[in-house]
């Protein structure tokens, strides 16, 4: 018993110290993003026109758009819009090829500023917000790439939730062995 809590504890923990620069480091006191392609984070999925959603996990669905796979003049494999409890939360946009990612560095650069890149040897850039984070991610495996936008507020809570049903499971699983 005192194992288990003490495990959980070092969790929690863990999660905290991860947690914690992500909301304070990059341009606090800069501009935030406030929409993600015209949906502001937090509105409310019933509210916005067009999706068409499937439920990936309890209270999260992943929806698309009626809408041009573009971003600018750049055509993407994706446009992913993702709901916690029926609130804007993230968004993906998937594409194909190296050129793309250069395009796609350089504007995202231009837009939000200097990235950081914690690993050299990997395609992998950031910016964070008071409130947003966004990672474009590319893997010279398989030539594709991935740019995620996510809102804080709310994935911070999905994320405490989903830690909590895993215990449970983690629980109910003890008590059947």
């Amino acid at each position: 018993m005192f194992l288990e809590k003490k495990v959980k504890m070092k969790k929690k923990i863990l999660y905290f110290v991860w947690m914690i620069p992500l909301l304070f480091l990059g341009p606090v006191f800069g501009e935030d993003i406030e929409e993600f392609r015209g949906i502001k984070w937090g509105a409310n999925k019933s509210e916005i026109s067009g999706l068409r959603c499937r439920q990936t996990k309890k209270n999260e669905h992943t929806c698309e758009r009626r809408e041009e796979l573009k971003v600018g003049d750049i055509k993407v494999s994706a446009i992913e819009y993702y709901f916690f409890k029926n609130q804007f939360y993230g968004a993906a946009i998937g594409f194909t090829g190296h050129s793309e990612l250069g395009l796609f560095k350089d504007a995202l650069s231009k837009k939000y500023g200097r990235s950081r890149r914690e690993n050299e040897f990997l395609e992998r850039y950031s910016w964070r917000f008071k409130n947003i984070s966004v990672i474009l991610n590319y893997s010279e495996v398989t030539h594709e790439g991935i740019i995620a936008y996510f809102f804080f507020p709310i994935k911070y809570q999905r994320d405490i939730e989903k830690e909590k049903e895993k215990e449970e499971r983690g629980r109910k699983a003890k008590d059947d062995l």
